[in-house]
């Protein structure tokens, strides 16, 4: 097998959120997985994403990679305006929906481009025959392939600093990778973007904290 370089920039975490007893699974993160955050490390998929098998990939797991809108939006629009940027590329097929139980009743897109600044993602205009019943502030937009829409059932968190790109060659790989199906998670210490009012419901063993005593 050829060496595998890893860069030596990685992004990575080594402050746990996972509070043991931990029950954990053998996953394997899909060539090329990425979390993008526009600091130059997509490749490089810190512990604490949340990860699920993805449409067409086998079994193998992509990143989660979900926001909301924090502004409405019209069929004449190229900018949407979200909650977080981070977990995004331009490229990605994106869906708008409205929670638990949701189906793409608002609307598919490509990304043309992201701004993780200030948190826009540019699309190529809606056009007015669109449906955008789902398009309202508070409206999540996902990755099409590897979230809520496809993949409710079998979500892990990631248990480790893994990359899926030689930081030299610039090929890529599949990466047999540790995942974490229950135990506490401490939410302030995952990594950007990833738990929303969603993921309980995606990654149900865990108590997410912190949490009120007896609440």
């Amino acid at each position: 097998m050829a060496l595998k370089h890893i860069s030596t920039a990685v992004k990575s975490r080594e402050d746990s959120p996972f509070v043991g007893p931990l029950t954990k699974r053998s996953i394997v993160v899909a060539a090329g997985a990425q979390w993008p955050t526009g600091s130059g490390y997509d490749y490089i998929i810190p512990l604490g994403v949340p990860m699920a098998p993805y449409t067409g990939g086998n079994g193998k797991y992509q990143p989660i990679r979900r926001t909301t809108l924090a502004s409405s939006v019209a069929s004449s629009d190229t900018q949407l305006y979200v909650a977080d940027a981070n977990g995004f590329a331009t490229g990605d097929v994106i869906a708008a929906f409205t929670g638990a139980g949701a189906t793409t009743n608002g609307f598919t897109a490509t990304l043309t481009g992201v701004d993780y600044t200030n948190n826009i993602l540019t699309i190529v205009a809606l056009g007015a025959a669109t449906a955008l019943t789902a398009a309202l502030t508070s409206s999540y937009i996902e990755v099409e392939h590897n979230g809520y829409l496809h993949n409710h059932d079998d979500a892990i968190f990631l248990g480790e600093n893994i990359q899926t790109k030689d930081a030299l060659s610039g090929s890529t790989f599949d990466v047999p990778a540790v995942g974490i199906i229950a135990g506490q998670v401490d939410i302030n210490r995952l990594a950007p973007n990833c738990y929303d009012a969603m993921i309980e419901s995606q990654i149900p063993g865990f108590d997410y904290i912190p949490t009120t005593p007896g609440v």
